[in-house]
């Protein structure tokens, strides 16, 4: 679980406007999605280490961990090209993403064409 909530996390660091309003964007839309889905005891306490205990806590941790303050810097990898309407894609596609598709470790596409 672990491994494919993280990978989906590192995808959505690039959703928005600026990449730094995007990186805060895909935190603040992963960490809803993740609270809205993981609801019992077992799964809140599975997944604190990663998002913390409540979405506010979730979105400070995952924009330090990500750096969002300095996605404008390091918005895609070396040699890639970021891609704005693939980001928005991704926002939507990820607010329209069933709890069951996010506990199986779905990526909706257009987050995995955000840098290319």
């Amino acid at each position: 679980m672990k491994g494919a909530l993280w990978s989906w996390l590192l995808v959505l660091a690039g959703c928005g406007t600026s990449p730094v309003q995007q990186c805060r964007e895909g935190v603040g839309t992963t960490c809803e999605k993740v609270f809205e889905c993981y609801t019992t005891d077992t799964e809140r306490a599975a997944i604190k280490p990663i998002y913390g205990k409540d979405v506010p806590a979730c979105v400070a941790q995952l924009s330090a961990t990500l750096k969002c303050d300095t996605a404008d810097k390091d918005a895609c990898p070396a040699g890639l090209v970021y891609h704005g309407d693939q980001a928005a894609a991704c926002v939507r596609e990820t607010k329209a993403l069933k709890c069951e598709q996010l506990k199986a470790g779905m990526t909706p596409a257009s987050c995995t064409m955000i840098c290319k």
